[in-house]
């Protein structure tokens, strides 16, 4: 079974999946900029990929559900509510590496920041980011600040567990990080950076976890 939690929320938010897996207790959807991981309540203890066209399908027809439920039977998996239910065939194909695109756990790296506070910065950064190229450079610093910019404006912000020996600099599309943020609950947010160009883990408090 699924919760209508962070995962179903960033789904929706995503728009037109790519690629879309499960992993035992994992299942993992991305638009090819953005992925999201959400947890099921019990695994199914293999893995799976599923077609692109069944994972827009259920987007489209269970957004407005609290819950969604997962079988396996045979060479089919079906996914269901009590009031709808749809069947497809299992997909071929090399099963990706999803967690190799990942940041390991390291606590030195995990940066705690109000998610209001962020979205508000974040807000007015994205009046003065380029349209064709809306990204901006964060600069996380050991004094607990995080600078947003771009050539056309800056914001300065408090955050918390900065420990970084250097200022750490890496670049967001803004509009993918604010959807993000927007899918996540609880007032504070965790965000896990690896290196400038590698991808970074966005945590909510609850730990379903969205990434970019």
């Amino acid at each position: 079974m699924l919760s209508k939690t962070d995962f179903m929320h960033l789904m929706i938010k995503l728009k037109v999946i790519s690629n879309m897996c499960i992993n035992d207790n994992e299942i993992v959807a991305t638009n090819g900029n953005v992925m999201s991981i959400g947890t099921l309540q019990n695994g199914i203890g293999q893995k799976l990929l599923l077609s692109p066209s069944l994972a827009n399908e259920i987007i489209k027809d269970f957004a407005d559900d609290d819950k969604i439920k997962i079988t396996i039977k045979d060479t089919k998996i079906i996914i269901w509510n009590d009031n709808l239910k749809i069947e497809s065939n299992m997909q071929n194909g090399e099963y990706p590496l999803y967690n190799q695109l990942l940041p390991q756990s390291d606590d030195n790296r995990t940066i705690k920041i109000n998610k209001a506070e962020l979205l508000k910065n974040l807000d007015i950064m994205s009046l003065v980011v380029e349209y064709a190229k809306p990204v901006i450079k964060m600069i996380f610093k050991n004094d607990n600040t995080l600078t947003m910019e771009t050539k056309d404006g800056q914001t300065v912000m408090s955050i918390e567990n900065c420990t970084f020996a250097e200022p750490f600099e890496i670049y967001f599309n803004v509009h993918f990080l604010i959807s993000a943020l927007k899918s996540t609950n609880g007032e504070f947010v965790y965000i896990q950076l690896n290196q400038p160009l590698s991808a970074a883990v966005l945590k909510s408090e609850s730990q379903s976890r969205a990434y970019r």
